[in-house]
């Protein structure tokens, strides 16, 4: 027992170095971790939050350099558009080759999608296998309320068109159909219908009409237009009559001068001083073009139609387009 009691108290000592040591080492990390918290992780902070500012000067100098090359090019605009091409390869991870920098210089846009007449017979056919025709059959199904005669030719356009802008896959195709069958009622409505009764412009307009004002401008399609939509979208002013001269044409009802005017440019034609050209020859080519310039197949194939739906049209009537969305991609998929 004795013998017991005096070698504990021989490693007492010892025990009592470890202890000390442990604090020491305990005390030295909790400084190594106070350093560590009050001077790397905010420069960690300051050099991501730097990194994303740079990320995203880096996108906007981008985005300035494509919206340059996207326009066509010119005899004048030469130095303009080098130098545009020199800020994407300064900015962009991906470099643009000497030929191609060459070729969006002097010879073609970066990106403007094509537009194309809806006479059947001028179509160009796109060499794409994998599309498998849409039927008359399954556009009855999918919009039982739709009226096709040979004469409309919709079905034969939808297929020339469509593989143009690469909407060819079920998800891509369903959801194309869905957005423009639901807003054209059927493919039936090339234009936009602005004939309001009082108590509509009343509930949809609230910002633009009131009980003193409404009464002239009841039923009345032309100064609607040219109230609802001035000083937006590129518009002049209610009394410049852009409104009703750039109302919502083709499928897509695409509104606004400033669309018109970039349109006009994508396609060398002029819907500026012509803008019924859109309702008459190119309401299904001109929807195409819009669908394309918005990027929106990416989309289509992740199912989003939610996110399309805002894009297009502000988010209205989602319950409604998915239905039609969830017909038209089974009916696509299992044919």
């Amino acid at each position: 027992m004795e013998e017991g009691k005096t070698t504990r108290s021989k490693d007492a000592p010892e025990e009592n170095k470890k202890a000390n040591s442990s604090e020491r080492f305990k005390n030295i990390s909790l400084g190594i971790a106070g350093l560590i918290s009050s001077v790397f992780i905010p420069a960690l902070g300051i050099y991501f939050t730097q990194a994303q500012k740079e990320s995203e000067i880096a996108k906007s100098y981008i985005e300035i350099g494509i919206n340059i090359l996207n326009s066509k090019p010119q005899s004048n605009t030469d130095s303009l558009r080098t130098w545009a091409a020199n800020l994407i390869n300064h900015y962009s991870a991906v470099k643009l080759t000497g030929q191609a920098k060459s070729d969006v210089i002097n010879k073609i846009p970066l990106y403007v999608p094509q537009i194309y007449s809806e006479q059947t017979g001028t179509l160009p056919t796109s060499n794409t296998p994998e599309y498998k025709n849409i039927t008359e059959q399954q556009l009855k199904f999918i919009f039982p309320a739709i009226k096709l005669t040979p004469a409309d030719s919709l079905v034969i356009r939808l297929n020339k068109l469509l593989p143009l802008y690469q909407i060819t896959t079920p998800e891509r195709k369903a959801m194309f159909i869905a957005e423009i069958g639901f807003e054209s009622v059927s493919f039936f409505r090339k234009e936009e219908n602005l004939n309001y009764p009082e108590a509509g412009l009343l509930r949809v307009f609230p910002a633009k009409f009131n009980k003193t004002n409404v009464k002239d401008y009841v039923n009345n399609p032309q100064k609607i237009a040219n109230r609802i939509y001035a000083d937006k979208m590129g518009n002049g002013n209610e009394e410049s009559g852009d409104g009703w001269r750039f109302r919502g044409r083709g499928y897509f009802f695409l509104t606004g001068r400033s669309i018109y005017e970039e349109l006009s440019k994508s396609a060398g034609i002029d819907f500026l001083n012509n803008p019924d050209l859109l309702l008459n020859s190119y309401p299904l080519s001109g929807a195409c073009w819009y669908w394309k310039k918005r990027g929106l197949n990416p989309i289509a194939d992740k199912g989003d139609l939610v996110t399309v739906t805002k894009i297009l049209f502000g988010g209205n009537h989602i319950p409604e387009k998915m239905a039609i969305y969830e017909r038209a991609k089974k009916m696509f998929e299992d044919n």
